[in-house]
Order: C-alpha cells, then sequence, then structure tokens
C-alpha cells in the first residue's frame, strides 16, 4: 500500500528540509528607522606594517516588509591622501537560513561616538586557503544597522588587523 501525501504537506516537507528561515538581524537592525538613517565609521587596518584609514559611511535608501536597501560608501586615506574607493548598494532581505544567524557571545558596554551603549557581541571565525580570520562585532538597536564597533584580524599569507568605531549616527 502506498501513502500519498497532499501537496503542501510535501512542500512543507520539503522546506524544512532546505533549511529553516528566520528573521535577519541586519534587516531587523534598519528596519525601524526612517529612510535616510545614517551611520559613519572611521578605524584604521594595518596590513603588512602599512596602514591605512577607513572611513564607512551606510544610508539606509528604502525599505519594506521583504527587504532593506542599504547605500555604502568607503574612503581609504594613506596620510593626507583620502580616496573614495567605493559606492554599493546593498539588499538586506528580512529572511535568511537559520544556520547564517551567529549566536550572540556575550555582552559588553561600549563608548562610542560620545555615548555608552550596552552590546551583544558576535564572534565569527573562519579559516579559508591558509588564510585564517577572526572578527568580533558589538551591536545595539539603539543605531541604525545595530554596529557600533568591529575588529578584524586575518592571519596567513596575509595579515591584517582592522578596527572600525562609530562615530555619528542620525536615526
Amino acid at each position: 500500500m502506498k501513502l500519498l501525501l497532499p501537496p503542501t504537506v510535501i512542500l512543507l516537507l520539503a522546506s524544512l528540509a532546505a533549511g529553516q528561515e528566520v528573521t535577519n538581524p541586519k534587516y531587523e537592525a534598519w528596519k525601524n528607522f526612517k529612510e535616510g538613517a545614517m551611520v559613519r565609521f572611521t578605524g584604521s587596518t594595518k596590513t603588512m606594517g602599512m596602514e591605512t584609514g577607513i572611513e564607512i559611511r551606510r544610508t539606509l535608501v528604502s525599505k519594506s516588509a521583504d527587504k532593506v536597501v542599504i547605500d555604502e560608501e568607503t574612503w581609504i586615506s594613506v596620510g593626507e591622501n583620502k580616496k573614495n574607493e567605493s559606492r554599493t548598494r546593498k539588499e538586506i532581505a528580512a529572511k535568511v537560513a537559520k544556520e547564517l544567524v551567529p549566536a550572540a557571545a556575550g555582552t559588553e558596554s561600549v563608548t562610542v561616538a560620545g555615548k555608552t551603549f550596552n552590546c551583544q557581541f558576535f564572534d565569527l571565525i573562519d579559516s579559508t586557503d591558509g588564510l585564517k580570520m577572526g572578527v568580533r562585532e558589538w551591536t545595539t538597536d539603539q543605531v541604525p544597522g545595530g554596529s557600533v564597533k568591529i575588529e578584524c584580524r586575518t592571519e596567513g599569507s596575509v595579515a591584517s588587523d582592522t578596527r572600525l568605531a562609530l562615530q555619528e549616527y542620525k536615526e
């Protein structure tokens, strides 16, 4: 005797097998702010002994129930020379696969932009082609996009140390 399942049950089982989707924390970090909300980070990166300054500005362009759209501009400076390196538009989906959402590693108070924020921090570690990368990001729901501080280190064929901190934000 064959068991026949209705098409809706088959679709449900297929979607469960494909991976559960959950709310994207990056989407959540922008969705409650007005279009035009902005954050600006500054910092530096040291790569193989050379230090460069970094400035990143992210602006909320639009939002809907299924995504937010962010413009990101990056400037790199070496000494007195500052150059606009890139301008990109990013879409951040409202839902992502559950396995892509990291668990918070802890909580910590962080003082940036003249204000102290109670933050969760997340640690991400990856290793590819002999290059080991570790990232720690501190986040809060008080600023657009959530991020207030980011540290990234790589070891291996290209060693680098990057540190960014929130300098200003506009809700």
